[in-house]
């Protein structure tokens, strides 16, 4: 991916909260390349292109990081709305950019596995994340 289209700073180093990011999700592990956005920068080991789609989708929703990340650990349904606008836009950005269908396919099951998973403490099944990804609509 070309740097001129990421407009988000990124950094090499865990986030500023990330004390804080750990007591409410210990799945959400830097050292195991999981990736933060703290206001306009992406915290992280590296980053592909289809996540710098997912993590300036953050930068957007972080007009107050502070506040966005305290809402963000008490408010299930919240996080569950932030992630899955990234996780959609970083499937319109597979979507779009990859042919192969097999590679399509393999990205949506990881990314889904992601979204259903205990990183974002199982807010959605594995079945509910690949329609909030694809921006389809399911019954809860």
């Amino acid at each position: 991916y070309r740097k001129e289209y990421c407009y988000m700073k990124i950094v090499h180093t865990p986030p500023p909260n990330y004390k804080e990011i750990q007591k409410h999700f210990p799945e959400a592990d830097y050292n195991k390349g999981i990736l933060f956005t703290y206001g306009d920068t992406c915290y992280c080991k590296s980053i592909t292109p289809d996540l710098v789609a997912h993590e300036e989708t953050h930068t957007r929703q972080q007009k107050d990081p502070e506040q966005w990340w305290n809402r963000y650990f008490k408010d299930p349904e919240f996080r569950l709305s932030q992630e899955t606008e990234a996780y959609h836009n970083q499937w319109i950005f597979i979507d779009k950019n990859i042919k192969d269908r097999n590679e399509k396919a393999r990205m949506l099951h990881f990314i889904a596995l992601s979204l259903s998973g205990k990183l974002y403490n199982n807010l959605v099944t594995y079945n509910e994340a690949v329609s909030l990804i694809k921006g389809l609509p399911f019954n809860r």
